[in-house]
């Protein structure tokens, strides 16, 4: 049996659809570091906000939620399932929290903004 190319390969490699069920779905995040404070941005389309849970302990910023499938229970059948239905946990190591700082999120267009802030 012949040995692929390794254009072959790379194509294969960059044309098939990522591994999710293996390796988990994260969502994509941005983070800024403010004068006063951090706003993380967090990619979440399909997420309802009650779905969502943002808890700050300690220096860790943490974001667990879950992505639900509403339209599997209508269709006939699936021909291909890229999305990723599932649990996912994000966690911000942000070092150097004052004590007491606050949380302030905003769900818009798909995307979550979190501003942690000083007291």
């Amino acid at each position: 049996m012949a040995k692929p190319s390794h254009q072959a390969f790379l194509r294969h490699l960059l044309l098939r659809p990522p591994d999710v069920a293996h390796h988990g779905w994260v969502p994509a995040a941005d983070v800024y570091e403010l004068h006063a404070g951090w706003l993380i941005k967090v990619e979440l389309a399909g997420i309802r906000p009650q779905d969502v849970t943002v808890t700050l302990e300690g220096d860790v910023l943490r974001i667990v939620g879950r992505r639900r499938d509403w339209v599997a229970h209508e269709a006939r059948g699936c021909r291909s399932l890229e999305i990723s239905y599932e649990r996912f946990e994000r966690t911000f190591d942000l070092g150097g929290i004052p004590q007491g700082s606050r949380i302030v999120t905003e769900y818009r267009d798909g995307m979550l903004l979190i501003k942690v802030l000083p007291p």
